[in-house]
């Protein structure tokens, strides 16, 4: 009866730490991220956004990597009628989303019909040395800092939005403009 209670006890223990080392695999496997995998995945475009080219900032133990939404050619469709566009899961996982572009596609972007609506950018862009004000018919927006390192830089999209980016300055953010 001893010896059957030792082994019953030894098999508990080494079930304990069998699950004790597998446990860290089984999350990263199910999709959940945890501090320990420093997985971090960003995304330039604000996600699955078909009209506007973006970036995806990767990085995994270490390891770091950019991907770029891109045109590509099917020959059933014609040059340059697809698009591959990389975008973040909720767990910073990467993932692609395939698009037929109707207007064609160009420089990892779905072209779109023309519209009449204008997007005029006085600092011509994503310039963060310089305030800017983003206007689309009557409606304008400045460049604005967030606080003493941020700024909220406006600018216009290839589609005639007016778009946001959070730019953190090297030194510091004052009226409009990282300086």
């Amino acid at each position: 009866m001893k010896k059957i209670n030792i082994y019953v006890a030894i098999s508990i223990v080494l079930i304990v730490f069998a699950f004790a080392l597998a446990v860290p695999s089984i999350y990263e496997l199910s999709g959940k991220v945890f501090e320990s995998t420093n997985r971090i995945c960003r995304e330039s475009d604000g996600g699955l956004n078909k009209y506007e080219k973006g970036t995806i900032f990767y990085s995994y133990r270490g390891n770091e990597k950019e991907y770029t939404d891109y045109c590509y050619e099917e020959k059933t469709l014609g040059k340059y009628k697809r698009l591959s566009e990389y975008y973040c899961t909720v767990y910073d996982r990467i993932r692609t989303k395939r698009y037929i572009c109707e207007n064609g596609c160009k420089d990892g972007a779905c072209t779109q019909a023309a519209s009449n609506v204008s997007c005029v950018d006085s600092d011509t862009g994503l310039r963060y040395d310089v305030k800017g004000r983003v206007c689309v018919e009557e409606k304008c927006e400045d460049d604005l800092c967030l606080d003493k390192i941020y700024l909220s830089e406006r600018y216009c999209n290839n589609l005639g939005q007016v778009k946001t980016d959070i730019h953190k300055c090297e030194n510091k953010c004052e009226y409009g403009k990282c300086v």
